[in-house]
């Protein structure tokens, strides 16, 4: 004799909409490096480049220091 268990699939539908919509539903703040400039290339003076949570930090030990930024974009509340 073969058993079989039906479980409600409307619950587990809601569930997944509402899982799919929470990933899409992430606030600026929460974006992390890329939310920040990226692409840094022919660096002059530049000794490191540390990206943390929505902080870049760059530090020179030159006098002067230079970088070409890809992307160079700080979207509102992240200054």
């Amino acid at each position: 004799m073969t058993r079989s268990i039906t479980r409600p699939v409307a619950g587990r539908h809601r569930l997944l909409a509402a899982a799919v919509a929470a990933c899409f539903a992430i606030p600026a703040w929460a974006a992390g490096p890329t939310a920040l400039p990226s692409g840094a290339t022919n660096l002059v003076g530049v000794s490191n480049m540390a990206y943390e949570a929505n902080k870049l930090t760059i530090t020179t030990s030159a006098a002067r220091s230079s970088a070409d930024w890809d992307k160079f974009s700080v979207p509102t509340g992240m200054r």
